[in-house]
């Protein structure tokens, strides 16, 4: 081990030391990303997107067919393992649009304690991913999550290499809880004696996360790699010049600054590593995206539509490049 530098924590601990053995990729010739931005009720936009573009397939098919790895934050941590573990996307849509409500209902003022009760989330939750972990679902994962007693960043991945033996019995529930755990409006979720935060603390936008991972696993070049990246959008935070010198008042907007900014970070990273050309990259017009994240209205209103109508406008250059070809079943391990 290089120098005096340890890994601290419980997962920590087992870090590879050395380079991954990297798994042979005998599918088509592209590997096919899937990466979904978390942001709340707002995912209003991506179910509806994704929703449109299976529908365009034909009636037995699943968006997660077409796909050799999804990643998912928070909101979209919830989407990805809801496509993996076999609900479809209008399933997945009409989850968010008749229940984004009973999720985002205040309880709270948000000041001492969490907005909202994750009761509702929960039950909600329950009857589409209960009683599958990790090792059943039919895609792979990874899902950004953090780990608030330990301070280790996780992300929770199926077992699709040989050396992924954390998560495999993990309950796809207790991930969704995890990775959606969103401060101020969600409490931290315990799995076993640890207790998690949102993912977007993390990587709001999971696609240098889904990246990494595709080549550290896979024996694949960069520009094999194809990326479908939808986010129901951050707005420019906006910081006055009295709150810009610091202090408390700063720290009150400091959040979607972190959010907004690896966003843009992650992005940028993933097009210098596959080539723009390869990242596709779809989110609500610019004067739809300052929309709070549990604004139920107006998700439901304005975001709902416009996921559709960017699906629409995209469907046969998407059809071309990610669905004319089904992926093969991933092998998992453990």
């Amino acid at each position: 081990m290089a120098g005096n530098v340890r890994p601290i924590g419980r997962r920590e601990a087992g870090i590879l030391q050395k380079e991954r053995e990297k798994l042979n990729f005998h599918n088509s010739k592209d590997f096919k990303i899937l990466s979904l931005d978390g942001g709340g009720i707002k995912g209003l936009y991506t179910s509806a997107f994704l929703q449109h573009m299976e529908n365009s397939l034909s009636s037995s098919e699943s968006i997660s067919d077409y796909f050799d790895l999804i990643a998912g934050t928070s909101t979209g941590g919830i989407i990805a393992l809801a496509l993996a573990a076999g609900v479809p996307a209008s399933d997945v849509h009409d989850l968010y649009t008749h229940n984004g409500k009973k999720i985002f209902k205040p309880q709270s003022l948000g000041i001492f304690k969490p907005k909202c009760s994750a009761q509702a989330l929960v039950e909600i939750l329950k009857s589409k991913l209960q009683g599958k972990k990790l090792r059943d679902v039919q895609s792979r994962l990874c899902i950004p999550s953090a780990n608030h007693l330990t301070g280790e960043n996780v992300i929770f991945k199926t077992p699709h290499h040989p050396d992924y033996i954390k998560d495999a019995q993990v309950w796809v529930l207790d991930v969704a809880l995890a990775t959606s755990a969103a401060p101020t409006f969600l409490p931290a979720h315990q799995i076993g004696k640890d207790r998690f935060l949102d993912g977007a603390v993390v990587a709001n936008n999971p696609v240098m996360v889904a990246l990494v991972d595709a080549l550290s696993c896979f024996n694949i070049e960069r520009r094999q790699i194809k990326i479908l990246s939808i986010s129901p959008g951050e707005a420019v935070p906006e910081v006055s010049v009295s709150k810009s010198l610091g202090g408390m008042a700063m720290w009150l907007t400091a959040y979607k600054h972190f959010v907004f900014h690896g966003s843009k970070n992650a992005d940028g990273q993933a097009g210098l590593l596959i080539g723009r050309d390869r990242l596709y990259r779809y989110m609500p017009p610019d004067h739809h995206r300052n929309i709070n994240m549990d604004d139920y209205r107006r998700s439901l209103a304005t975001l709902a539509e416009f996921g559709a109508i960017d699906a629409e406008a995209a469907k046969d250059e998407l059809l071309t490049e990610f669905f004319s070809q089904k992926t093969e079943k991933p092998v998992f391990f453990h």
